[in-house]
């Protein structure tokens, strides 16, 4: 009989033993990898929140309006918009100098946030080819009024205020007449010896090639709170750095600004909240999708393009769905 018993306890043991390696093994019970994010929401109270967010867009529960998510059996076949993004523009012999006098990156980060003149326009010539390209607030308007496209887009965008845009990039977006969308850092253009200057944007602005847009003031993390900063003090802040940023190129352009891209790409329901609020249309994140009609206005994705992938990559990236980032091309 004692034998009996041990058995049925030994037995329960091992089941219970089973069910918690089977938890630990199963989807629900590991860590997040890449497949989500971790975004710092702000409770009514105030205190941080760890949200798991997925990559691909779901409902945000604080978010006012509610949209539908495509996933990929409701889209196929559907006309896609794919925004790209770039940074800085330099001819490879800068790119690739040693000399801090030439080149002042130095950095493989900073690198790779590099596409050189001549890559650039082999990419820009190979859209002029084959996409039609449109700037932001074409894309925008035609989000807001679910107007589809006829064939699928490209939106080239940049962000920042470096000089480099202006002296390289943008003689060939006029030479191939491609529309642009810049997503401009205001801070930037005041502190940064080598940003472009307001009589520069101003020029960019007024030919009409290329849009300015808001990339706030101070490029902060935006789903991030301060320590010991509390839920009503984080909005401010961060309305402080949509109104301001906003208000400015509004001032400076005599112009309406409507799109705004994330800095690092950081955002939360809240955040979304208050561009609205602020009298924002939609945004850009730096996750990398396609977009349709149905995306989410203030989740828009946007693929980076990197320094070190070459024109066939750059075709793959355009044509294909299946890299969902571009980090994976790095040296």
């Amino acid at each position: 009989m004692k034998t009996t018993v041990k058995l049925a306890i030994l037995a329960v043991l091992v089941g219970i033993f089973a069910i918690f390696v089977l938890k630990i093994e199963s989807p629900a019970g590991k860590n997040k990898s890449r497949e989500s994010f971790t975004d710092i929401e702000v409770t009514p109270e105030g205190h941080n929140a760890q949200i798991e967010a997925p990559k691909q867009d779901i409902p945000i529960e604080n978010y006012q309006d509610k949209y539908t998510f495509p996933g990929p059996e409701k889209n196929k076949g559907a006309k896609w918009i794919k925004i790209l993004n770039y940074h800085e523009i330099f001819p490879e012999s800068v790119r690739s100098s040693k000399d801090p006098k030439i080149n002042r990156f130095s950095k493989p980060s900073d690198l790779l946030l590099i596409v050189s003149l001549e890559n650039f326009e082999e990419q820009m010539k190979y859209l002029s080819e084959n996409y039609k390209c449109v700037k932001m607030s074409d894309f925008g308007l035609r989000l807001e009024k679910k107007q589809s496209y006829d064939r699928d887009v490209i939106v080239i965008t940049f962000d920042g205020a470096d000089e480099s845009i202006y002296k390289y990039a943008y003689p060939v977006l006029k030479k191939y007449k491609l529309p642009a969308t810049l997503f401009l850092h205001i801070n930037s253009v005041k502190l940064d010896r080598t940003a472009m200057s307001w009589e520069t944007i101003k020029i960019i602005h007024e030919e009409g090639l290329m849009e300015i847009e808001s990339h706030s003031m101070s490029h902060p993390h935006l789903n991030k709170m301060k320590g010991g900063e509390t839920g009503e003090e984080y909005e401010k802040r961060i309305k402080r750095e949509l109104v301001e940023s906003k208000n400015i190129i509004e001032e400076k352009l005599k112009k309406n600004v409507y799109y705004f891209a994330y800095p690092y790409g950081g955002y939360n329901s809240t955040v979304m909240r208050l561009l609205k609020e602020s009298g924002y249309k939609a945004a850009v994140t730096v996750q990398w999708d396609k977009n349709t009609m149905e995306s989410n206005p203030f989740a828009l994705k946007r693929r980076g393009v990197f320094g070190n992938i070459n024109l066939k990559q750059f075709s793959e990236l355009l044509s294909n769905n299946y890299k969902d980032d571009m980090r994976e091309y790095a040296d």
